[in-house]
């Protein structure tokens, strides 16, 4: 009993405020998320191809505000317009020019120096190579190889015609060249193209043209060799190659960039010419006439009206404190009044939803996390609405409770959506309408993978609303595919991630889903084995209060799946000692007879503890833990009470150590199990088990619970304890029904002697006549 005075303490003191706490949270943080343009509610039943059944007159003057689309273009339109900036350092560039000449005039050097050695001392000519070689990459950076430089040095040192087969200078004016033309780093943006414009800033001054003026570093590294061929002019394709190779080994590593891409000047130059982007595409005088009654709506019309009621917000704003406060009532007034209705229907109509936190605080959460993702991802991404799951809230409420509240809280979902979105009639209907189709296609699951085929419903729905929608404002175009897309993305993905959910739900809310119920009513789960083995007898009696229990559950409309669950589970304690317990006692021996009644009483109690203990320690859920706790109630073990009586001679006996630990029954499923307990035990003990003594018996025990006040905590109502005793007897009847006598194989015997020999006596007696 001192596990439930926590909780009792929460329901007394903390639960009563615990429906106002939500509703505050809800209420307030839905209103956060409504549009601050307050004004942009009043004209949102008008769309395009509608007709107006009114003339709309200016009351002030305003400006015509352009759209998010047309502003979004202009600013694409505006960056476009801007080149990106790039800077020229032809410091770089003279840099490395040096370095090559430098590296150059030591290699003319040494190509001297070289074939003058070959002419004097041919011996020391390798030494003096080698010697060059690695000065010109000590002192200048040289980028040959030992083989490379032997082969320029040679091609330096070559005569054609009185001059030299390649000069200097030739590899220092290519380079020069290249520099002069002007070097990227890299393209502006992926997918640029050659004519495009740049503006190439040097020295304070800036110039303008296309990039094909100039050379991409990796591309001008990629066609360098060939750059060298052309050069070369006209020579033997031996020596092109030879030449070309060398002379890119030699010139790579001095060429870089020398006009640098400044990514954060452009973007600072058209943030600028964004900004001068003007907000407004034209101005409505006051008393001019916007549209005329009957006529057709443009999309002109919608800007323009769209225009006029946000500077009317802002007039109002402007008028003071008082108006300004007004706005943001009216903000949290809306989704008080939507979230009020449905507290207060639940508490009218459904009270076992309401007056249970877990359950509450589940439809609360499930409310919660919808509209902030609409108000956090769909609105401020300005996703499409059929990419909205309202759909998974549904099918969730709807496995974990029933249909009443799945459609309830579509409802409330659906009007604050609806508000959210500036009163949108098709934001109502697109949120509602798929969602609850989904519903009845989740009403009985026996599966888990029975929750995907929802899927054929939410798409089939938000494709009718697609149509409907598209054939009202005459825009059957090809927009409609991609919002078939999404729907698709969504009536898929909706049941998908219920499916993820709920296993998360089920522990964090302490709620219990029919699919666990089912899974839980399995006969081979391990728990009900062992019990089957342990104790056989109880295990037959559970199986058949579980057929007693949801019998009645189906008469009065509770919950079937979860009352053969608590009957299969309610008596494992009579694990821990089995022997204790009629059913399972062999032959006539009852350990009882040995035992004082105090003690027997105490061993009868136990099995309730004992069978919190092996449910806690099987993991079963609360809701079937109720019933190992509460089908016994706190009633009065009246054969050892009397037992006791008669023993102690008339004497005052504590009569609470021959009751039960309790709680009474807290449920309809649960006071269920307790009548159906106590009459498959009552009708088990009849001699003579007819259908009248039955029902007799059957009367008898329940209206004995009633007296005793053991079904003052559940809300059964006397219709339904009626219905639960009409369900009761007839699957009682068949379970003691009289069988027929099979007469034994000995009988059978005996039976086919006696005729024989009345046949030969009849055989003799015809013969004596004769």
């Amino acid at each position: 009993m001192s596990d439930q005075k926590p909780e009792k303490w929460f329901r007394r003191y903390l639960y009563p405020g615990l429906p106002l706490l939500l509703l505050v949270v809800l209420t307030v943080g839905t209103g956060l998320l409504f549009p601050r343009k307050q004004g942009a509610f009043r004209f949102s039943e008008y769309s395009v191809g509608s007709v107006s059944d009114k003339e709309i007159i200016a009351p002030f003057q305003f400006e015509i505000l352009k759209s998010d689309d047309e502003l979004e273009a202009e600013y694409k339109a505006v960056r476009e317009g801007v080149a990106p900036i790039y800077m020229r350092r032809d410091s770089l560039a003279l840099n490395q020019l040096q370095a090559l000449e430098e590296f150059l005039r030591h290699a003319k050097a040494a190509s001297d120096s070289v074939r003058v050695m070959d002419q004097t001392d041919p011996v020391e000519v390798d030494s003096l190579v080698k010697l060059f070689w690695k000065e010109s990459r000590a002192f200048y950076h040289g980028p040959l190889s030992y083989t490379s430089w032997i082969q320029f040095l040679q091609r330096l040192g070559e005569q054609s015609d009185g001059k030299r087969s390649v000069s200097v200078a030739f590899f220092s004016n290519l380079l020069r060249g290249l520099y002069e033309r002007g070097v990227l780093d890299q393209l502006p943006e992926e997918g640029a193209s050659p004519e495009d414009l740049i503006r190439v800033v040097q020295g304070g001054q800036e110039s303008e043209a296309p990039i094909s003026n100039y050379l991409l570093e990796s591309e001008a590294r990629r066609d360098l060799p060939q750059v060298i061929r052309r050069g070369l002019g006209a020579r033997p394709p031996a020596q092109l190659d030879s030449l070309s190779r060398l002379g890119y080994e030699a010139l790579a590593p001095f060429l870089i960039a020398n006009v640098y891409y400044d990514a954060e000047e452009t973007v600072s130059r058209r943030e600028a010419a964004v900004a001068k982007v003007p907000i407004a595409k034209g101005i409505v005088l006051r008393d001019e006439r916007i549209i005329d009654s009957n006529e057709r709506f443009t999309q002109e019309h919608i800007d323009i009206l769209r225009s006029m009621e946000i500077k009317r917000a802002e007039l109002a704003a402007e008028e003071g404190v008082f108006t300004n406060l007004l706005a943001w009532v009216g903000r949290f007034l809306l989704p008080a009044l939507i979230f009020g209705l449905l507290g207060y229907w639940m508490r009218r109509f459904r009270q076992d939803v309401f007056f249970k936190p877990n359950a509450l605080l589940l439809v609360s959460f499930m409310l919660a996390l919808e509209i902030a993702f609409f108000g956090l991802v769909i609105l401020p991404m300005k996703l499409s609405i059929y990419l909205f799951p309202a759909a998974l809230g549904a099918i969730i409420l709807t496995v974990v409770f029933d249909t009443s509240i799945a459609l309830l809280f579509l409802v409330a979902l659906s009007l604050t959506i609806g508000a959210l979105t500036g009163n949108d009639f098709f934001a109502i209907f697109t949120t509602f309408f798929p969602a609850a189709l989904s519903v009845f296609a989740v009403i009985r699951v026996r599966t888990r993978v029975q929750i995907m085929r929802s899927f054929i419903l939410i798409l089939g729905g938000a494709l009718f609303v697609i149509l409907a929608d598209r054939m009202l404002t005459l825009q059957m175009n090809m927009g409609m595919l991609q919002e078939f897309a999404y729907a698709t993305i969504n009536a898929f993905g909706s049941p998908l991630l219920a499916l993820g959910m709920l296993i998360g739900i089920e522990y964090v809310f302490r709620v219990t889903t029919e699919l666990t119920l089912l899974e839980l009513s399995d006969l081979n789960r391990p728990l009900l084995k062992r019990l089957s083995l342990t104790a056989p007898g109880t295990y037959h009696h559970s199986l058949l209060v579980g057929s007693l229990a949801e019998a009645a559950a189906e008469a009065i409309q509770a919950n079937p799946l979860l009352v053969r669950a608590g009957a299969y589970y309610h008596d494992i304690g009579k694990m821990v000692r089995r022997e204790y317990f009629v059913e399972n006692q062999p032959g006539s021996f009852n350990i009882h007879s040995t035992l004082d009644p105090e003690e027997s009483a105490k061993f009868l109690r136990q099995h309730v503890l004992d069978g919190l203990r092996i449910a806690d320690k099987y993991h079963l859920p609360e809701a079937v833990k109720a019933f190992v706790r509460e089908h016994h109630g706190t009633s009065l073990m009246v054969y050892f009470y009397n037992k006791a009586l008669e023993k102690r001679n008339g004497k005052e006996i504590d009569e609470a150590m021959f009751r039960y630990p309790g709680p009474k029954p807290q449920s309809r499923e649960t006071g269920i199990l307790m009548m159906a307990d106590a009459s498959e035990a009552a009708t088990r003990s009849l001699d003579d088990p007819t259908p009248e003594r039955i029902e007799e018996s059957v009367r008898k025990i329940i209206i004995n619970k009633y007296m005793d006040k053991e079904l003052d905590e559940c809300p059964l109502t006397l219709h339904e304890i009626h219905k639960i005793i009409e369900a009761f007897v007839p699957i009682l009847e068949g379970m003691h029904h009289h069988r027929i006598k099979y007469p034994t194989r000995e009988e059978l015997e005996s039976r086919h002697k006696e005729l024989e020999e009345q046949k030969a006596l009849s055989k003799k007696t015809e013969e004596v006549d004769e």
